[in-house]
């Protein structure tokens, strides 16, 4: 029986992907822009979660002697608590928001950069071979 499918290469190639983050190097302040997006935005989706937490524990079915790093800031009546609450929780949207659209714009810029630096760079290579390369 022949093999008919064939192993093109690795699936993960560490020296090519070496190569290829050479030319991210002059694009590192975007980059480092776009990765502490992403990090500060996974803080920024972890606090949602725990805002409800906060709610119900809280106001919505009291838990005796809860400490909350939020307790300065809440109100001890829970109809308003509930709201600034509901605030806090709509900014963090907002921040998550605005972090994701930074994320993706400098990370898209970077590699839009990245593949132009790679087409001139094939391009001036082209443009000094020997004209009779082109007649082969």
């Amino acid at each position: 029986m022949a093999h008919e499918e064939e192993v093109l290469g690795k699936a993960y190639d560490s020296r090519l992907m070496k190569r290829l983050l050479t030319y991210l190097r002059p694009y590192r302040w975007q980059t480092g822009i776009a990765l502490g997006s992403i990090l500060l935005k996974v803080g920024a989706d972890v606090l949602g979660p725990y805002l409800t937490h906060v709610v119900i524990d809280r106001y919505l079915a009291p838990v005796p002697g809860l400490r909350t790093p939020f307790d300065f800031f809440l109100s001890k009546n829970a109809f308003t608590g509930v709201g600034q609450v509901a605030l806090l929780y709509v900014g963090l949207l907002m921040f998550s928001f605005l972090l994701e659209y930074l994320q993706t714009y400098f990370m898209q810029w970077a590699g839009q950069m990245v593949m132009f630096d790679l087409r001139s760079q094939i391009f001036r290579h082209l443009q000094r071979m020997h004209i009779g390369f082109y007649d082969k």
